[in-house]
Formats: structure tokens, sequence, C-alpha cells
């Protein structure tokens, strides 16, 4: 593949993304969705042998809503957020954009921080509460194993607005509500207690990892509950209706 055809290969890059941008912005603007489109900047590069493309959009605040459930504390009345993100994508001449594993090994960067603003009626007290989403990396200060394992793109609660409030014990200000529905793997027993270790006892886990026994009955579960759960997932993009209709089932976010 010629560079050109590279270029060409996406939609968001290059100036086709800053068209798109707009065109969308104004589509939630019909909408009255956003209260601020923010800025989208755009770098393109050669490194290496590399060809680079970097998407940077900062200050997309979208509208108060006063459509707030079972959020604390109870005098929070209405919400906005505000999106920011960064996402670089590269070409390496001869390399395919996904290995064998169907893993997008073409981002090489990718970060998401979604900031929610909390008010009060009176607009007189704010609040405040964040999700991260990036991409993973390996922590090489410790041998490579993060002192938590992550997918390689994760979605967390946090971000660094809401740790500089806990860091000055300043937990007044945080908002909590119900946490979004965020797709999971299907867990039974096994699975369910792997989940529980690998989230609050890694350094148990670990340890389990290393144990063959442990891995044998991790395998078998999975083969069991995942290896259909994935291959349903999959089935979207085949020609079976009721496949894709499952498909839709597991991840109603398919278009």
């Amino acid at each position: 593949m010629v560079e050109a055809d590279f270029w060409k290969w996406s939609g968001h890059f290059s100036s086709n993304f800053r068209s798109q941008y707009d065109r969308f912005s104004l589509l939630l603007n019909n909408y009255r969705i956003l209260r601020n489109p923010g800025t989208v900047r755009e770098d393109s590069f050669e490194l290496e042998g590399k060809y680079f493309n970097s998407i940077h959009v900062s200050g997309v605040q979208f509208r108060w809503t006063e459509r707030v459930r079972g959020i604390r504390p109870k005098d929070v009345k209405s919400l906005s957020i505000e999106l920011n993100m960064n996402l670089t994508r590269c070409y390496e001449r001869g390399k395919k954009y996904f290995d064998e594993t169907g893993i997008p090994d073409h981002i090489s960067e990718l970060i998401v921080q979604i900031d929610i603003h909390g008010k009060t009626k009176d607009a007189k007290k704010y609040y405040y509460n964040s999700w991260h989403l990036d991409q993973d990396v390996d922590d090489k200060g410790s041998g490579g194993r993060q002192e938590y394992p992550h997918p390689l793109f994760h979605l967390h609660n946090g971000g660094r607005h809401l740790q500089e409030l806990v860091e000055s014990e300043d937990y007044g200000d945080i908002c909590i509500f119900p946490s979004p529905r965020i797709m999971h793997l299907p867990l039974d027993y096994f699975l369910a207690v792997d989940f529980i270790l690998s989230n609050f006892y890694p350094n148990d886990w670990y340890a389990l990892r290393e144990d063959n026994q442990y891995i044998n009955f991790m395998k078998k579960t999975q083969i069991v509950y995942w290896k259909p759960f994935i291959g349903s997932m999959n089935d979207f993009w085949g020609t079976d209706a009721d496949k894709k209709k499952k498909a839709v089932e597991l991840l109603p976010q398919y278009a």
C-alpha cells in the first residue's frame, strides 16, 4: 500500500475528518445537544517509515440536562458533559491494519476524557465526576505489569480532575450516579471469582495466573461462555438474520 492509499483508507484521516466533524456538530446543533462544539486540531507526519495522523478534539460541551435519575447528592438538579480526546493512528508499510487476533494495532494512542458537571437548581453549588477511556500501555517501570490488569481499551471512572479532588480529600464536590452499562463478557462462578480477584486482589490474581490448574479452569470455562459470546458478536457482520439479531442483543450499539 502506498502512502496515498493509506490516507484515503480512513475518512477520519486528513482533511476529511474536519469536514465530517463540522457536519456532525451541525447535526447535533440541530437537536440542540451541544453548548459548544469544541475545537479540533490535526497533525500528520512521517517517522521512521511510519505514517501518523493525530486528531485532538477539545472542549466539546453538551447542554445542561435535568433528566437526572438516581444521582447523589439529591440537590444536583442538572448535568452537563464535556468531551476531550486524542486519537493517533499509524500505518507501517507492509503491515496489516489488524493483526491475526483482530486487535486494531493501527491505533497507537487513544485517550477519551469525559468530564461530568452537576449543579444545584440555584447554580450555587457545582459537583464533578468523570470517566476515562484509553489504550492500555505497558508499565515499563514494573517489568511490563500493571498493578491491576487492563483490557487493551478500557473505560473507568475517574480522571485528572477527580483525582485532584480525591488527593486533596475534598470529596464534597463529587457527584455519584448510576454507572453506565458497559459491555462485559458473561461470567459463571469461576469467571466471577476471576473477575473479583483481578479487580480487587491483583497480586493473588497474578500468582494464580502462574498456576496451570487455575488456568485450566479458566480456559475450559471461557470456551463454554466466552467463545460463543465472541462468536455471536462477530455474527453481526454475517448474512444470517437470526444471528445478527442475537448480536444486537449482546451489543445494542451495533449499527
